[in-house]
């Protein structure tokens, strides 16, 4: 081998081992955090900083801190970036309430997956449904995964928005017997005719039907096939 060649190698050789000195070095060592996207967010809960603060920055397992964050039931999807030299991004996107659930003396405010975004003793001023359980009991788990709860979420969340802000109240029964109340004192009868993919079509095409006479609808009956029943006072 020439000495020229060798030259050559050498100093190649020695700009590979000062890079990677350099990226092992310090100055990637993990020193902030940012969180974008959400507010009021508590940092200590969502990162283990005995993980990443100080470790190096293309050493970080960005998967297994994503998992982490998720662990809080208010954060829908997170992911994770590096900023170099020495920061992580947290980018949070926060889950949406749909409805209370109210289970014993307690209320959960759930999206319509039935996370539990928070969990209070007295309910709070906001517009979404209240669902009362009756003869259904839920543990006290981040995700309320019961089926007929699953089924009126899922109705719920299929509502255009004009028709969900006019209910107030939802009684949840068992075997999917579910009653609608709307502004005004009027109810929807559900049952298991229908699934919950089928019912917002017609809960929808009725509403508009019976438009004009919505504040004196004292029932509509959807429990059965064929043309529903309704009612007005």
């Amino acid at each position: 081998m020439g000495k020229r060649r060798f030259g050559r190698l050498l100093v190649f050789f020695l700009l590979v081992l000062g890079a990677l000195i350099f990226l092992n070095s310090d100055f990637f060592h993990v020193k902030e955090l940012e969180f974008v996207g959400m507010e009021g967010i508590v940092p200590g809960e969502l990162v283990p900083k005995e993980d990443v603060m100080g470790f190096n920055i293309f050493h970080i397992d960005k998967k297994y801190l994503a998992e982490f964050a998720l662990q809080d039931s208010t954060i829908k999807e997170v992911e994770i970036r590096r900023k170099f030299p020495a920061t992580l991004v947290y980018y949070l996107e926060a889950r949406e309430p749909l409805a209370w659930v109210k289970t014993g003396s307690e209320f959960f405010l759930v999206d319509e997956e039935g996370y539990s975004i928070k969990k209070t003793e007295e309910i709070e001023e906001l517009d979404l449904p209240l669902i009362k359980l009756e003869g259904v009991e839920l543990k006290e788990e981040v995700r309320l995964d019961e089926e007929n709860l699953a089924f009126c979420l899922n109705l719920l969340e299929n509502l255009e928005k004009w028709v969900l802000e006019r209910v107030t109240d939802v009684v949840l029964g068992q075997r999917r017997n579910v009653r609608l109340y709307l502004e005004g004192g009027g109810q929807i009868l559900l049952g298991q005719a229908y699934t919950s993919d089928e019912l917002p079509g017609l809960i929808m095409g009725f509403m508009r039907e019976l438009e004009k006479d919505l504040d004196r609808l004292d029932y509509l009956d959807l429990r059965f096939e064929g043309r529903p029943v309704y009612k007005l006072k």
